[in-house]
């Protein structure tokens, strides 16, 4: 895993776009869940929820190796391992945060 080279810098470029979507998805669950109606105390309190989210996103989508290739040709087993990727991802997250 180096970073050296365009390739290597491209690959955790686009894991870091990954984990901004995983980053932003608890926000924007709790804004549709408002009814688009912004409530800053209540993002108070998903923001440790967001930050065991994005950590155990960084640490499974790694593992799994999500970040090797570019998806421009999906395959049912690639989509296998993106939907297992991310049930793991959250299992964790939602273990570390009600336990």
């Amino acid at each position: 895993m180096s970073l050296s080279g365009e390739g290597g810098v491209r690959k955790y470029v686009l894991l870091s776009l990954d984990l901004v979507w995983v980053a932003l998805s608890p926000a924007i669950a709790l804004l549709v869940r408002g009814n688009f109606d912004f409530q800053i105390n209540a993002l108070d309190k998903v923001l440790p929820y967001t930050a065991m989210t994005v950590a155990a996103a960084a640490l499974v989508f790694l593992a799994a190796g999500l970040h090797t290739r570019i998806w421009r040709y999906t395959s049912l087993g690639d989509i296998l391992r993106v939907m297992a990727a991310t049930t793991v991802a959250m299992g964790i997250a939602l273990f570390a945060a009600f336990a």
